[in-house]
């Protein structure tokens, strides 16, 4: 099984080797700088370290055990445990959140090619020092093409908002994100295929990181968070009412036939399932404001 390798100024960061079981995937994260841990949650924020050598591991669910993200220690002990994560899904619209990592300080750790790893170098075809990147699993049916998808509005939802938006109300933490992808070539996404699966790299650039931290976010959520955006349409000078961002694509969907009825209410139904989840949580939302320029 191929390697993921992830590097930056030809310094290695950090290597994922998935683990492929039947039908599902677990992923051994090793990172090689010194680097800090966080696991965030609705709750709160806990944090611990980790060291060169030391392996990270998200496990699915099996044998009446919950999923969960935890630390091996050099002389085999477990640490750090995180259990408010669920199972890798890699067959939805939406790529699936692992992880977001914060780099301040590369390293000493020269890369060497290996035939076994497949690689992202975190500075190619980019203009900006990028210092932070998320990673997201999808299967390898998925297009990554915004002009290709139904869900335009969605799409473009998974592509502005950062991963923090699994534990925030939303608009607050993409401004930055958004005056960044205004500027030019300074956010990216680069696909690798392993397998049946993609792993996604989303770099870019974060103002004031000061020490290498990689993050776990709880992410029970994401979809029904991300479907449910309230979201408003500018167009031609004119707003268009706040809506779910789910709605927006539906009202445009490109059905012909019987059948094409039928998957729209189908995706009626998953998503009206996740906007009564939502609304059973009672999360404060914000909206946010999107100028249409497509079709």
């Amino acid at each position: 099984m191929k390697k993921l390798a992830v590097t930056k100024h030809g310094k290695d960061i950090l290597r994922i080797i998935p683990i492929i079981k039947a039908n599902s995937i677990e992923l051994k994260i090793k990172i090689f700088p010194q680097c800090n841990l966080n696991f965030l949650s609705y709750l709160g924020k806990k944090t611990d370290s980790i060291s060169s050598g030391e392996e990270i591991t998200y496990h699915n669910s099996r044998d009446n055990k919950n999923p969960k993200v935890h630390v091996k220690t050099k002389d085999g002990k477990y640490k750090c445990l995180f259990e408010e994560v669920v199972d890798i899904e890699i067959d939805n619209i939406i790529p699936f959140p692992i992880f977001k990592m914060n780099i301040a300080d590369l390293g000493t750790k020269i890369y060497k090619e290996k035939k076994e790893n497949r690689q992202i170098e975190l500075e190619e075809n980019s203009t900006s020092d990028i210092n932070t990147f998320e990673l997201y699993l999808v299967n390898d049916k998925y297009e990554g093409d915004p002009s290709k998808t139904i869900f335009r509005c969605l799409d473009l939802l998974r592509s502005v908002f950062p991963i923090d938006y699994l534990i925030s109300d939303g608009a607050d933490y993409i401004e930055t994100f958004k005056y960044n992808l205004s500027r030019g070539p300074i956010c990216l996404m680069t696909g690798i295929k392993i397998g049946k699966y993609i792993f996604l790299c989303k770099h870019y650039i974060e103002n004031n990181i000061k020490e290498n931290t990689i993050s776990f976010y709880e992410n029970k959520y994401y979809f029904d968070l991300i479907v449910t955006t309230p979201m408003c349409i500018e167009l031609d000078g004119k707003l268009s009412a706040v809506m779910p961002a789910y709605l927006f694509d539906l009202d445009e969907f490109p059905f012909q036939n019987e059948a094409d009825m039928y998957i729209l209410d189908k995706w009626r139904k998953i998503f009206g399932d996740s906007e009564n989840k939502i609304k059973g949580l009672k999360f404060k939302r914000k909206t946010i404001l999107i100028q249409r320029t497509w079709g």
